[in-house]
């Protein structure tokens, strides 16, 4: 066996080789600094009666002597006396050099300050503890063998709950049948990854409750046997974060197509109302002399004039739908509902019924009386038959995050080809000189719903009757839309 002279890179690390009878051939720079000894000082002096402590001299010189070719390198520990006359307790790998003869040349010896290395091991614990990342560590079954602070954390488990635990406790129900094989294949082929490539990660806590987590693999040789080491991070914040962009880019998208919708049908709409102004302009010009011929062209233009400004009024309110919505505070839906509809003063006949349990609970006032205010509204404006028609509210709790509202009237209907039409800027399915309105109602309720996550769509068919749904929150995390 070649003799091993190499320097180490530890202060608490020393190399150093002896003859058959004991004494020292070789002693490096890394036992100068453990021992205290110079080369000159020491080279040719017997290990067992200058180094060794007298009550372990006899137990290594033994083990010296009775060493065979063949012999495997052995671990042992051992006292040494410092050139200061200090004892320090070390550990040594023993290994023999054998010559071209097969016959033991001497021994290489490998040797370390327990205390320093002790030491050491008190620092990497005390750094894996301090990480701000889990650390877990699994045998080659899927056991747990040691997790440190932050994971204990993270788990909700208590490290003695971890300690032998398997692994796939802590893998979501939906994924647990498949870890096993994915644990297997890391085990035939480990190389550091990161695990699930493409894959959202969580992690199951205790409670039953999921965390989304990035987990990094590393294969460990110890002598137990193979063991994988994860690094997994918690990574809800990045998560959300990720959620609110996608949720603002589609925002940003929908404004974008939004303002394209106005700017071309804008331009139109707006100046329909100013060019029937000029027209009747010019009518009063021609018919000045003919008194009830001006009055009811006068009456034209008021009612043109007063169109324009409830379509700029519209606007504005689109404009803002969403944005400075008010205050959080605890509203009763079923008396919200009745106070709408009796501030929207409904042609004598015409009734409202409520249906379902109506919540009462925490939200935002301003945008939810809004949506209601116009969808009455609707009902009253379009319905053919408003002295005997009925406006029907009813709530389902559809999921613990969303109620669903419904507003039915029994006017007389939206064809399904106009569902989605409906819901355009400026769109209206009978003529404005029929019914006034600037079509910008409907439009305005969905921009509110969707601002706060929610969705809207119309649910009748041909024949009488509309109903429409929409999804509200039943929690408003945030006063700032933006923040949703």
């Amino acid at each position: 066996m070649k003799s091993r002279t190499a320097e180490t890179g530890s202060f608490g690390e020393a190399a150093l080789n002896i003859l058959p009878d004991g004494r020292i051939s070789y002693w490096s720079h890394g036992a100068q600094r453990l021992f205290g000894y110079t080369a000159a000082e020491i080279v040719d002096c017997s290990l067992f009666d200058r180094l060794v402590a007298p009550e372990h001299a006899s137990a290594l010189r033994k083990h010296v002597e009775g060493a065979a070719p063949g012999m495997d390198a052995v671990s042992v520990g051992f006292s040494c006396v410092h050139r200061d006359n200090r004892v320090i307790d070390v550990s040594a790998v023993i290994a023999p050099i054998v010559g071209a003869g097969g016959t033991i040349d001497g021994f290489t010896m490998m040797v370390e300050d327990t205390a320093i290395r002790s030491g050491y091991a008190d620092r990497l614990v005390a750094i894996i503890e301090a990480m701000p990342t889990g650390v877990l560590v699994v045998d080659e079954a899927g056991s747990v063998d040691m997790v440190n602070r932050h994971f204990e954390y993270l788990s909700g488990y208590a490290r003695d709950e971890l300690k032998g635990m398997k692994v796939e406790r802590l893998v979501p129900d939906s994924h647990r049948a498949a870890h096993a094989g994915y644990r297997t294949r890391y085990n035939e082929n480990p190389v550091p990854r990161l695990m699930g490539n493409g894959r959202d990660l969580k992690l199951r806590r205790a409670d039953g409750t999921e965390i989304p987590v990035e987990i990094g693999l590393s294969a460990l040789a110890v002598p137990s046997g193979k063991q994988v080491l994860a690094l997994v991070t918690d990574i809800s914040q990045r998560v959300e974060t990720e959620r609110r962009m996608s949720r603002q880019q589609a925002e940003l998208e929908r404004s974008v197509e939004e303002l394209s919708t106005f700017a071309y049908v804008a331009s139109h709409d707006l100046k329909s109302p100013l060019r029937g102004v000029i027209q009747i302009a010019q009518w009063i010009e021609e018919d000045i002399a003919d008194r009830e011929t001006v009055t009811g062209h006068l009456n034209l233009l008021r009612n043109r004039i007063g169109r324009m400004e409830r379509l700029l009024n519209d606007l504005l309110a689109y404009s803002r739908a969403g944005r400075g919505a008010g205050g959080r505070g605890r509203v009763d839906v079923q008396a919200m509902a009745r106070d709408i509809f009796e501030l929207l003063a409904p042609p004598a006949g015409m009734t409202l019924q409520l249906e379902g349990e109506m919540p009462t609970f925490e939200t935002l006032r301003t945008p939810l009386e809004q949506i209601l205010h116009n969808l009455f509204s609707n009902a009253i404006k379009h319905h053919d038959r408003p002295a005997e028609g009925t406006i029907t509210l009813s709530c389902r709790h559809v999921s613990p995050f969303f109620f669903e509202f419904t507003v039915i009237d029994d006017g007389p209907g939206i064809a399904p080809q106009y569902h989605d039409r409906v819901f355009g800027m400026f769109q209206t399915l009978r003529p404005r000189d029929e019914v006034e309105g600037s079509g910008i109602g409907l439009a305005l309720v969905r921009k509110i719903v969707t601002t706060f996550g929610g969705r809207i769509w119309i649910g009748s068919g041909e024949g009488r009757g509309c109903a429409i749904h929409f999804t509200w929150p039943r929690v408003i995390e945030s006063e700032d839309v933006n923040e949703q």
